[in-house]
């Protein structure tokens, strides 16, 4: 008996197994059938009872039987219980009814067997009913059709003929309801071992015959033990899972060798298809009818979004192959969480707009550059630069770079960045570009950082570049009027010779220096200078009369534009600052008379301390000076102090005493500046005598 279809029971497509089969019934006797499926009244032989015949073929291939046990007859009109006669006809629910007793108006076919020695014994009737209270139609229609397939209808009455009860655990033929879109309409798997481990049937072999419109395939991936996924808790993109425990069967009804491949996804849902990630495949390139194959397979996850996914094995996945049955294509192995993966940067579809250019020259990079991890990337810097070869690295030379602050997860974001040839050797370059190259952000793959242009560019030598390499004085601190040695290193970067140019040595009160900062000493270079040169050189200069304090020393080469160059960028601060003393002078000092000491380099308004000391060496560091140290030594006498005028000068006058005639003076001056005199200056030590 067969009831209508319940739609819930659509979520039982699970994978089969063989089923604990009940029978009802022994293989004693054939069958033979009285087949009345009347088109017209009266005509039993029709289309309806050829696709009957057609259904009982697949049955009786169960070989090792002979004759077949379910045979064909010539019917007659006469229908009806205990009348020794195995009957199939169209009829409805009252006469079904009358002679059978109640039948349900569900019911869409009902199978009556007649054992008179007992139950599920020999059989000595059995009657086949299909209730015209319902459509039948004999081709499979889609969901939404109001018809019953009459090949599954049949195929599962002729089931309980050959004694197969219902089996309403899994998705079979056997199934209590019908099903929407309908089954094919022969034997499943599960109905084959079912007849194949019926006792009257024992050592029997299946091979069906092309019967229906479809030879020899397999009909897909079989379990026979619960398929087994081997994963972390959380797999990151990158790690590895592992499948196993599954089984590839080809019952296709041929039997014949066919290849088969099994592809594995990563899904969002449970239905594997050619949408999803593929993870891999395995191949087999022969498999036989009922002919079994496994192996274990290791799948690496790709990069993805977080989230649960489904790991799904799908036996031809593009469909190549034609099968009897794909709905059973499928196996779903289970499911895994997948990490956010770390930040994976990459670059993508650079182009330079120009191909060549001299140094100094503007160019625009257009480029595309990605975070393919599912983490945002954090601060990085992009470097375009320049190579002889395809192969980017930081020892290229730099044409620009760009600094992010971050980028978010699975971005692809286009960008322009305007760049200048750098002043390099004439000849061909590839463009190309690095990103994240101060190597800021941990990655998941960092071998994907670095991308070239894969046509190069010519860059043509270019004008000179006059820089100062570097630059101090000795010594580091003197007063106005004293000499100082500028020891510097100028140098052409430049491909093409300088000519004549002015070197200019400047003091400025910042770390900027111009032309408006006084110059302390000007070097002129008449010869010119040759590309690629770098050279050691040195000045003796006049400190000139500037007020006392801290000074950073700077040069500027080429300081009036004589020459043109790459880059006028021109200026090169020392590393060390440069302190100018408070200058210090006196009169003629004579014993008995007059005289004056003067400071003549003081900021207007500030005191001025002279003292005298015993000699010439290091001497006190007062709290008074904030740390500096007097050049004079002790014992010292405090002479007086004065408050600096307008023009910075600072004069002591006093009577020398008489007794100082022929003595010797050690002086030295200070000025108490900045909070607790940190910023302090002194002037030289001044040595004199006392004339009578």
């Amino acid at each position: 008996m067969r009831n209508t279809w319940i739609p819930a029971l659509l979520v039982l497509a699970l994978p089969r197994v063989a089923g604990a089969w009940g029978y009802c019934g022994a293989f004693s006797s054939d069958i033979v059938w009285d087949i009345c499926l009347p088109e017209t009244a009266g005509v039993c032989a029709s289309s309806w009872s050829t696709a009957f015949e057609a259904d009982t073929a697949h049955l009786n291939n169960v070989l090792g039987q002979s004759p077949w046990f379910l045979k064909l007859t010539t019917p007659d009109a006469s229908f009806g219980p205990g009348d020794g006669r195995n009957d199939v006809v169209f009829t409805n629910h009252a006469t079904a009814s009358a002679s059978y007793g109640p039948v349900s108006a569900s019911v869409i076919a009902q199978t009556v067997t007649f054992f008179p020695s007992g139950a599920c014994g020999p059989r000595s009737e059995v009657d086949m009913m299909f209730f015209v209270d319902h459509a039948f139609t004999q081709t499979r229609e889609n969901a939404t059709t109001t018809r019953f397939y009459f090949g599954e209808v049949a195929s599962h009455e002729i089931g309980h003929a050959a004694t197969l009860q219902h089996e309403d655990t899994v998705l079979t033929l056997m199934n209590t309801y019908a099903h929407t879109p309908a089954m094919l309409d022969y034997p499943h798997r599960d109905e084959i071992l079912g007849l194949l481990a019926h006792p009257d049937l024992a050592g029997a072999t299946y091979t069906d015959i092309a019967v229906l419109p479809y030879d020899a395939s397999p009909s897909a991936v079989y379990l026979t033990t619960p398929p087994v996924l081997s994963s972390p808790a959380t797999v990151i993109p990158g790690q590895q899972v592992v499948v196993d425990d599954y089984r590839v069967e080809n019952w296709g009804p041929n039997g014949g060798p066919v290849p088969v491949e099994v592809t594995y996804v990563l899904s969002t849902n449970d239905v594997g298809s050619t949408n999803d990630q593929i993870l891999g495949s395995t191949t087999w390139t022969s498999v036989t009818n009922r002919g079994v194959l496994s192996s274990p397979a290791s799948l690496t996850i790709p990069e993805t979004p977080a989230g649960t996914y489904y790991v799904i094995g799908v036996n031809d996945i593009d469909q190549t192959l034609a099968e009897a049955y794909t709905s059973n294509d499928q196996v779903v192995f289970g499911t895994v969480q997948v990490g956010a993966s770390p930040p994976d940067l990459a670059l993508h579809a650079l182009v330079p707009d120009r191909y060549g250019g001299l140094p100094g020259e503007p160019f625009d990079v257009t480029y595309t550059r990605s975070n393919e991890g599912g983490t945002a990337s954090g601060a990085y810097r992009l470097s375009i630069r320049l190579s002889t070869n395809l192969v980017i690295t930081t020892q290229d030379p730099e044409a620009c770079s760009v600094q992010v602050a971050s980028q978010a997860a699975y971005t692809d974001l286009g960008r322009v960045l305007t760049c200048t040839f750098p002043n390099i050797t004439p000849g061909p370059y590839y463009v190309g570009a690095i990103i994240d190259v101060d190597d800021q952000v941990a990655e998941s793959d960092e071998t994907n950082n670095t991308l070239a242009y894969p046509m190069d560019v010519w860059v043509d030598a270019g004008p000179p570049d006059l820089v100062v390499g570097s630059l101090s004085a000795t010594p580091s601190e003197a007063a106005p009027g004293q000499n100082v040695s500028f020891s510097y290193i100028r140098e052409n970067l430049g491909y093409t010779d300088a000519g004549a140019y002015d070197l200019s040595i400047r003091l400025s009160a910042n770390a900027t220096i111009t032309t408006t900062d006084p110059e302390v000493c000007r070097v002129t270079v008449s010869a010119g200078q040759p590309a690629r040169t770098s050279l050691q050189r040195s000045a003796q200069c006049t400190l000139p009369d500037l007020p006392a304090g801290s000074y950073h020393l700077g040069a500027i080469i080429d300081v009036d534009d004589a020459v043109v160059e790459v880059d006028e960028a021109n200026t090169t601060l020392a590393p060390d600052p440069f302190d100018v003393r408070l200058q210090l002078q006196s009169a003629v000092l004579r014993a008995g008379q007059a005289g004056w000491l003067r400071v003549t380099n003081a900021a207007p308004g500030e005191s001025v301390t002279f003292v005298r000391g015993s000699g010439v060496g290091n001497g006190v560091c007062p709290p008074q000076l904030g740390g500096a140290c007097a050049d004079i030594l002790g014992p010292t006498t405090v002479l007086g102090s004065a408050v600096a005028d307008a023009t910075g000068r600072a004069t002591l006058t006093g009577l020398v005493p008489p007794a100082a005639a022929g003595a010797v003076l050690f002086v030295q001056a200070g000025a108490l500046r900045g909070a607790g005199g940190t910023d302090s200056v002194l002037s030289q030590v001044l040595t004199t005598t006392v004339l009578p």
